[in-house]
């Protein structure tokens, strides 16, 4: 009880001090309504200008904030880039991407806790064009011995058990149409499957939002965990799943 009212004052706080309505997500960023038996762990406050809209997300026990998304506009009003901003424990961004919806492209950065920049990458859907490494004082070094993540069987083993779970839920089968949900999740140091979340979530049916969460998380196998120089770290994965409403049979 002493923790639901706290967390009540701290949100009337928030509705003082922004005067916005505030949205509620689980913990895969999936848009829910604030009641006890739907558990949400985060809140969003959002801005707009005439230039952008900027949405903040908090935690809901304590308000920490741990994720920024941006939307700029172009001049005639339509959205022409997402950035999207992660936070440490510190309150330090540690990861951003930033991609134009005009061309396709992708910037991803993995910063260090002094903000400066480890990683940056440049890639279209699945194809990488320029992918660069950092030391601690910024200067750029080559990249020496990197393993990916790989799925059990490689690529083929995680592309047939895609297509083999791929559920089209009730509620979409009138959209017609490919949809696409861009998924993150991070691969641990025991090659577990962790941190899963939806990156386009304003963009897609909430329904397919959790079918795609849920297939990821269902998955029965490990991962062979990332390395670099020899030493195994957590990585980010970054995936389409495509729902062909079409050609996709549902099972039910």
């Amino acid at each position: 009880m002493k923790r639901i009212f706290f967390i009540t004052v701290l949100l009337f706080s928030h509705l003082l001090t922004f005067g916005q309505d505030l949205k509620f997500y689980n913990d895969s960023f999936f848009p829910v309504e604030y009641k006890r038996k739907l558990n949400p762990f985060y809140f969003s406050e959002s801005k707009e200008s005439e230039t952008k809209i900027e949405e903040c997300f908090y935690t809901l026990t304590d308000t920490t904030l741990i994720r920024k998304r941006v939307f700029e506009k172009g001049k005639d009003g339509n959205i022409i880039s997402e950035s999207i901003f992660k936070f440490n424990s510190g309150g330090d961004i540690s990861f951003e991407v930033i991609r134009n919806l005009q061309t396709g492209f992708t910037v991803s950065k993995e910063l260090n806790s002094e903000g400066k920049t480890i990683y940056q990458k440049v890639f279209t859907g699945n194809l990488i064009h320029d992918e660069v490494y950092f030391d601690e004082n910024g200067n750029e070094i080559e990249k020496l011995n990197e393993q990916l993540p790989e799925p059990h069987l490689g690529q083929l083993g995680w592309n047939t058990y895609i297509s083999q779970n791929i559920r089209v839920p009730k509620e979409v089968r009138y959209l017609k149409k490919v949809t696409r949900v861009n998924m993150s999740f991070f691969i641990n140091e025991s090659g577990e499957i962790e941190d899963v979340e939806v990156l386009n979530p304003e963009e897609i049916h909430p329904a397919l939002a959790s079918e795609a969460t849920n297939l990821i998380r269902n998955y029965p196998h490990k991962w062979t965990p990332y390395t670099l120089n020899g030493e195994i770290k957590k990585k980010e994965i970054i995936v389409p799943i495509v729902f062909n409403i079409l050609g996709i049979v549902n099972r039910n």
